[in-house]
């Protein structure tokens, strides 16, 4: 069993996935119930293959990339508050705020 087979259960709460390698962060998966919790018309693909540079405010992403690295140093959860930029066809730009653990 790997994180897909949890994170895909319908019984999962809206979800990603994210790797944490070298310093850098990346979002590798989410599940069905995560963009409907945006409340922005943004295609899966889309998001999977936006450079977090662009969706995180600048301190914003340093924020996350320490909680997260504190999670894997530590082997703790991790909660943390977030704005981030997101783009779709119908809306345009928008900033929205997402607690993240």
């Amino acid at each position: 069993m790997d994180y897909r087979d949890i994170l895909h259960n319908k019984f999962c709460e809206s979800a990603a996935v994210y790797s944490y390698k070298g310093g850098e962060v990346k979002i590798l998966d989410i599940n069905e119930k995560y963009l409907p919790e945006l409340w922005m018309n943004v295609a899966e693909k889309d998001y999977l293959e936006a450079p977090l540079d662009k969706c995180f405010e600048t301190d914003s992403l340093m924020a996350f990339t320490e909680a997260v690295k504190r999670c894997v140093d530590l082997g703790k959860d991790q909660s943390i508050d977030t704005k981030r930029l997101m783009f779709s066809n119908c809306c345009g730009y928008d900033h929205v705020y997402i607690k993240s653990k």
